[in-house]
């Protein structure tokens, strides 16, 4: 075969095998003439799809970059508008999302929250995340402005701690400012309000303590105090730092001298809130004095131990629970039976409780030990209503003894007519005839 014929059958194979291809759904190649042209043409595809495929690429980027344009400027907007939000006045109608982001018209539900609705929603998140309510009523509120630095290491009440302190009241003025304030925990040596929050911070804490008037100074304030005066209910706000706890005083292993001292301290507190008219406070705190006094019997414990139920027994009378305060009257009067405000108060309490009698054999016993004492005041009120009373008790005698009824202790009338001058005029004169004759018969 020669060149010619060979050329002619290899174009023939070629164009069949393009045929075939395009039967099975392969590339179209048409009139294709020799391996040169087939070969132009493959190249021409693959730089085409090459091209294609850089600009889908390109495309894809393009959209890629503008969807992250749009999310931007989307954000831009949303931040803008949330921004706009301080200048809303309340009771204006606020923007869906759709309106922040430019989405379609907001629907009628959307529009019907109003500004007011979320300030209130946000101050009280707000309030949520910067407050602890101690108390769970709002009288006392926490917020933590340091962490300590062992925060499951906290005081309990007995424990000595010492803190820094700066109170502020509403005005501005400053109160109670301590660098170190030591007190026992639980011991009521301080206002309530410290108590209750100590046992929750740890040391190197540092928090802002907001005190309503009841934890703090309640209706009386404080007047001329070295550490600032405090108006009538006023809210007080305290920058509390927690500087050390150590353990409290072992009461077993105390000496007498620390004893009173310790007590001495506690009776005083009491004293203070007595003259405030905490009166249950007070007593706690005079308990507490008789706690570190134990039961020694040395002279100067005994006295201050008398003082303190002395004291208690006020309290009891002021808050007129007469039973708690006849009974401590008792304590003192078991130790000196000659306590002259132990007497007097006793006197005080059985007068209240209508035993005048006894009342009145107590105060006498007190006014005799002290003349000068302001007891003669009190004496004769009682003896006036002791006195009262035994004419009552008397008169309820009489008519439980003696006749009844209103005619009976009414003289009758023939009483009356029987005893007339005539008849008593006659009857003095027999008596005189009577005694003439017994004298003359004797001589």
């Amino acid at each position: 075969m020669d060149l010619t014929e060979k050329n002619k059958q290899c174009e023939d194979d070629i164009e069949r095998e393009v045929i075939l291809k395009d039967d099975e759904g392969g590339e179209r190649l048409e009139n294709v003439e020799n391996d040169q042209k087939t070969v132009i043409d493959e190249e021409s595809k693959v730089e085409l799809g090459n091209t294609q495929t850089s600009k889908i690429v390109k495309s894809d980027d393009k959209q890629t970059s503008l969807e992250t344009s749009e999310e931007a400027e989307s954000q831009e907007k949303r931040s803008n508008n949330e921004s706009n939000l301080e200048n809303v006045s309340p009771g204006d109608k606020l923007p869906t999302d759709e309106e922040l982001v430019g989405g379609n018209e907001p629907s009628q539900t959307s529009l019907a929250t109003t500004v007011d609705e979320v300030i209130a929603n946000v101050d009280e998140e707000k309030k949520k995340d910067e407050y602890i309510d101690l108390l769970g009523n709002g009288l006392l509120l926490k917020k933590i402005i340091k962490v300590g630095s062992n925060v499951d290491a906290k005081p309990v009440a007995g424990q000595e701690v010492c803190v820094k302190c700066e109170g502020q009241l509403p005005s501005g003025e400053k109160v109670d400012v301590k660098n170190e304030l030591s007190f026992i925990v639980g011991d009521g040596d301080v206002i309530t309000a410290f108590d209750l929050c100590i046992p929750t911070m740890s040391v190197k804490e540092v928090c802002e303590l907001k005190v309503e008037p009841r934890f703090a100074y309640g209706s009386l304030g404080r007047e001329d105090d070295e550490e600032g005066d405090i108006p009538p209910d006023s809210v007080v706000t305290y920058n509390l730092e927690l500087l050390s706890v150590a353990n409290g005083p072992d009461v077993s292993n105390l000496t007498d001298e620390q004893r009173i001292d310790i007590g001495d301290q506690k009776r005083e507190r009491g004293n203070d809130l007595y003259r405030r008219e905490e009166f249950s406070l007070a007593v706690y705190s005079y308990n507490r004095a008789l706690k570190y006094l134990g039961s020694s019997n040395s002279k100067d414990i005994v006295e201050l131990r008398i003082k303190c139920w002395n004291n208690i027994s006020a309290c009891h009378l002021k808050a007129k629970e007469y039973m708690a305060a006849r009974n401590t009257c008792d304590l003192v009067l078991g130790v000196d039976p000659d306590n002259v405000k132990a007497l007097f108060r006793k006197g005080k309490v059985l007068r209240l409780q209508g035993e005048y009698e006894d009342s009145f054999k107590i105060l006498k016993k007190a006014n005799d030990l002290d003349p000068s004492n302001n007891l003669i005041r009190e004496l004769y009120i009682v003896r006036q209503k002791y006195e009262e009373s035994r004419q009552k008790e008397r008169t309820m005698y009489q008519r439980m003894v003696g006749c009844h009824g209103d005619d009976d202790d009414k003289p009758n009338d023939s009483n009356k007519k029987f005893f007339t001058w005539p008849v008593i005029l006659t009857a003095s004169i027999a008596v005189g005839v009577v005694v003439v004759a017994v004298i003359f018969a004797r001589h």
